[in-house]
């Protein structure tokens, strides 16, 4: 019901803000837009106002914002007195069932100011003017309810922080999208990201400028790059190197729009005064920092060394952080700073730049997370790293392979004796036998202190760098907690981790008693007469899925696997397997169930065995079919848009480059193809047989292209170099067209490849000659 309701709330204020927008455009009031639920940081937290009236968005001057109370009028008012002063605004107006009012905020007092009553609430156009009534009363509050400058709230300006975000990223996105058009290769970055950390760097440059008072008094929006660049070196040496970063190799230049927008900022700041109270400008900060970070703290760990913290890990003990985003290691310095916490080294990049000498051998804790491929080119290098880490072992980094994988094997081997780690790992590491490697390098050389299953299925474990020390740690799940004890063999105790990962607690209890681990050797009663019944029950099955990482498809159920090594799989003791064998004989035992799992069951005492479902083992793949119109609607636009920037009209729209030209008239049946070419003599055949023979190179180029473009008749110079001169003028045209199409993928397809292939699918529609051409 209370969904229901907010539903018609969220309609009633959609229809508000129509009826607002045709106030402003033929009203005369101050407000430029009105805006549905936009995100304010509050004193109370994030909160989405149904209306606010702007004046200037970007300069964060609001004239009114406009509640609509759920039956909870006293709620609705707090909330209101935290959204007016978010905003600047010491009034705001509640839109209730009988009536509106506008309140005033005097201190943590809200007093009623205005009120409206409804006379008729059946009738829209008694809302519509109520509200004409409601935002003409705003006119006069608007400039004299504004909060002074010197009481604006933190939340204010982090919510003019945010505002510049906004409004800057999509120029950033576009640029370096456009970018990865001007490479070679594919790229591994994901530009988006780096946009969205250019951006934060950008505004932590500003704020940084602004706090030690080294900004320079006048700056020009084209040049506040450059501008921004020369001033970091009059900041502290630390947060000069953490803000002059790149968030990649080489960035795009910051696009004008982008530049405006932090320019506007930078004056506006200027225009409040931020600085000047310091205690305020501070806690800005910290709620710019903590939107981008709020809520990833939760498995930060307090350690020397912090290997790519989730949030600024600003407490003493840290002397080290690895991260390879350049705004965090930037807002970490900045943070630093204002907190006079004292020096942090700070470290860009990956745990390949450390060896054993540079590695500190106090506690570490860190994420290992990154699932990039490593770049081939990286490949040789990394290699070398790995064998100074281990220098008795051959490793050999495979192409795919993801960087967290080798990060942690390299870490495992720089590590000094006695050394604690507390790390994050995805449970790739388990269950992944081509992860092996890794897990074999961490269980023979360090020893188990504690495990956990997080909340986003990751693993963290804590380990201390000590061999041959093995005893039982606790494997911490959702819910419970079970011992774990230790065994000489590295891949059979990976598999009693996966199972008490998995396991529920009724079957996971079977272990050890009811079901028996393999020896190494194999199963020795593997000869039992229940025992191919036992491998075709869902335990087993799923018990296999689990150990093999692997998927059983629904129509395998009840046939018996094969090339099933099943040497790792629990099996039931041998009275048990001797037992189960009577169902398949019909004897009394088996007679009596339904099926072999409810006998199964029975047997161990377990009625969960029964109740497990094919759908807990197989995973069918997804298919997804979203956004297929989109891609061909996107096809389609930029096709639209190439043919409005114009495609050349080869060879007519170059006749006009020549002088009189001795024209020849050519008439043919395309697709040409070519009979025979030698010695610049070459012979053309069309579709309807028709020779066509000539000299040269240039001419019979055209001719190919002429007929790509099915075109059937047309006209040639027979001049030799005005041919090429038509050439010259057709591919300098058509590098600027395949520039033009790269630009426009780039900029609006995320994924390089599927912009890389929507250039050669729209550079092929229009039977444009290869570009392979336009690079000789």
């Amino acid at each position: 019901m209370k969904q229901l309701m907010n539903q018609h709330l969220q309609q009633f204020a959609q229809q508000l803000a129509i009826w607002t927008q045709a106030i402003i455009e033929h009203g005369r009031i101050p407000f430029r837009r009105v805006e549905t639920y936009p995100q304010l940081d509050t004193e109370q937290g994030m909160l989405q106002p149904p209306l606010v009236f702007w004046i200037n968005r970007q300069s964060m001057m609001a004239g009114g914002v406009l509640l609509l109370p759920d039956n909870n009028l006293e709620t609705e008012l707090e909330r209101g007195k935290n959204c007016a002063a978010a905003l600047g605004l010491r009034h705001f107006v509640t839109w209730e069932t009988d009536r509106a009012r506008i309140w005033h905020v005097e201190g943590d007092q809200v007093k009623e100011l205005r009120s409206f009553p409804l006379s008729s609430s059946s009738q829209l156009e008694t809302f519509r003017y109520l509200l004409a009534e409601i935002l003409d009363e705003l006119k006069l509050l608007a400039v004299l309810g504004a909060i002074p400058v010197t009481d604006l709230s933190p939340c204010y300006f982090n919510n003019l922080f945010q505002t510049t975000l906004q409004q800057a990223l999509p120029p950033l996105v576009k640029a370096y999208r456009s970018q990865r058009s001007e490479m070679e290769e594919y790229s591994t970055e994901d530009a988006d990201k780096c946009a969205a950390e250019a951006n934060r760097l950008l505004i932590l440059q500003v704020i940084s400028l602004l706090w030690f008072k080294k900004s320079p008094e006048t700056i020009l929006p084209e040049n506040l790059e450059r501008t921004i660049e020369l001033s970091l070196s009059t900041l502290p040496d630390s947060l000069n190197q953490a803000l002059a970063r790149k968030t990649t190799i080489k960035p795009p230049p910051l696009p004008l729009e982008t530049a405006v927008c932090f320019h506007h900022l930078l004056l506006r700041l200027r225009q409040l005064s931020w600085g000047q109270a310091t205690e305020r400008a501070k806690q800005s900060i910290y709620h710019l920092t903590h939107s981008w970070y709020q809520g990833k703290t939760g498995n930060n760990q307090p350690a020397a060394f912090q290997l790519y913290p989730q949030a600024p890990p600003l407490c003493s003990t840290t002397a080290t952080i690895l991260s390879d985003s350049a705004a965090f290691l930037a807002a970490t310095a900045l943070l630093a700073e204002i907190e006079n916490s004292g020096e942090c080294k700070l470290y860009f990049g990956n745990l390949f730049q450390f060896d054993r000498e540079t590695l500190s051998a106090q506690e570490i804790s860190g994420r290992l997370l990154n699932h990039t491929g490593i770049k081939t080119t990286k490949r040789h290098e990394f290699t070398t790293r790995l064998r100074l880490a281990w220098p008795n072992r051959h490793l050999k980094i495979k192409t795919g392979q993801p960087f967290w994988l080798w990060e942690l094997i390299h870490l495992l081997g720089l590590c000094h004796a006695g050394q604690k780690l507390t790390l994050e790992l995805p449970v790739d590491l388990l269950k992944n036998p081509e992860n092996i490697i890794a897990w074999s390098v961490l269980y023979e050389n360090f020893s188990f202190q504690q495990l956990w299953l997080l909340e986003n299925g990751n693993l963290q474990i804590s380990i201390l760098s000590a061999k041959d020390q093995r005893k039982p740690f606790p494997l911490q799940l959702a819910t419970e907690v079970r011992e774990m004890i230790p065994i000489n063999d590295a891949n059979g105790f990976r598999n009693r981790l996966l199972l008490a990962l998995t396991l529920p607690t009724a079957i996971y209890r079977l272990l050890g008693t009811e079901l028996i681990w393999p020896d190494l050797d194999g199963v020795p009663d593997e000869h039992l007469p229940g025992w191919e019944l036992y491998r075709q029950s869902l335990l087993y099955r799923w018990l296999r899925n689990i150990l093999q990482h692997e998927q059983i498809q629904e129509e395998d159920a009840g046939e018996i696997p094969t090339d099933d090594k099943h040497t790792n799989i629990p099996y039931p003791e041998p009275l048990l397997l001797t037992e189960l064998s009577q169902f398949e004989s019909g004897k009394t035992t088996g007679g009596q169930f339904s099926s072999l799992d409810h006998c199964l069951a029975h047997l161990l005492t377990c009625p969960a065995v029964a109740e497990i479902k094919l759908s807990n083992i197989t995973k069918p793949p997804k298919t997804d079919t979203s956004g297929s119109y989109s891609k061909k609607e996107l096809r389609e636009t930029i096709a639209q848009q190439l043919l409005t920037h114009g495609i050349p009209n080869f060879p007519e729209q170059y006749l006009y480059f020549l002088d009189q030209p001795e024209i020849c008239h050519y008439t043919v049946a395309p697709p040409l193809k070519v009979k025979s070419s030698l010695l610049g003599q070459f012979e053309l055949e069309d579709i309807r047989g028709q020779i066509i023979t000539g000299y040269g190179e240039e001419l019979e180029q055209i001719l190919l292209f002429c007929s790509a473009t099915g075109k059937t008749e047309f006209e040639l110079p027979s001049d030799r170099r005005q041919l090429e001169q038509l050439l010259h003028h057709y591919k300098k045209d058509l590098r600027a067209l395949y520039k033009y199409l790269n630009t426009l993928c780039y900029g609006q397809v995320e994924n390089s490849k599927s912009a890389r292939r929507l250039v050669k699918n729209i550079w092929k529609y229009f039977n444009l000659p290869d570009p392979a051409w336009l690079k000789n």
